[in-house]
């Protein structure tokens, strides 16, 4: 079963039965997503991350991401996507880490990610408000991060660099793998 778009603004459209929400200006009719309503949890069970070598279920990977702010550009609509169209059943987003409290945070991506997960983030520099009840605020990036890093299998950091060692600066847990992803050909940290 494919969603059932309607338009909320000229760039956005939601499907009246999963809630799902997509950028995009075709018409409705060009539009063909497959329905998250329609899925079923048995659905499929032959994804390498949904069983072990074993065939035994496997628990969702747990998946912490670290992103800079949530302006309004694509590098942030990347994040948001990922946060909410990835198949929680495979992937459980743990947190999203704010790594700049100093960039300007855009409520149309705050808001639908913290419904998903926790975010986590420092006190809020002069671009960025409280947003009480949708940033979980720590007096320092390391006690933001000890608590958004704790128990991830898997860190995704975007565009990052010099903060990322800062960020993970005396991390007492168990060390999470991580991914790095560039906007730019090299970054340097």
């Amino acid at each position: 079963m494919e969603c059932n778009f309607v338009r909320v603004n000229n760039a956005l459209v939601r499907c009246l039965h999963c809630d799902r929400e997509l950028e995009s200006p075709l018409p409705l009719d060009q539009i063909h997503v497959p329905c998250r309503s329609s899925r079923s949890a048995e659905e499929d069970t032959s994804h390498p991350l949904k069983t072990s070598v074993d065939g035994r279920a496997r628990p969702p990977l747990r998946a912490v991401m670290i992103t800079p702010g949530l302006q309004r550009g694509g590098a942030e609509i990347w994040v948001r996507t990922m946060i909410l169209e990835m198949d929680p059943q495979r992937i459980q987003w743990q947190s999203v880490l704010l790594a700049y409290p100093f960039t300007p945070i855009h409520e149309s991506l705050i808001r639908p990610i913290s419904a998903r997960t926790i975010v986590y983030g420092s006190q809020p520099g002069p671009a960025q408000p409280e947003y009480p009840g949708l940033i979980k605020r720590f007096s320092s990036h390391q006690e933001a991060s000890q608590a958004a890093l704790a128990g991830a299998d898997v860190v995704i950091c975007w565009a990052v660099g010099k903060v990322l060692s800062e960020l993970v600066a005396g991390f007492s847990g168990p060390a999470p793998r991580s991914i790095r992803v560039l906007p730019w050909p090299r970054e340097t940290t």
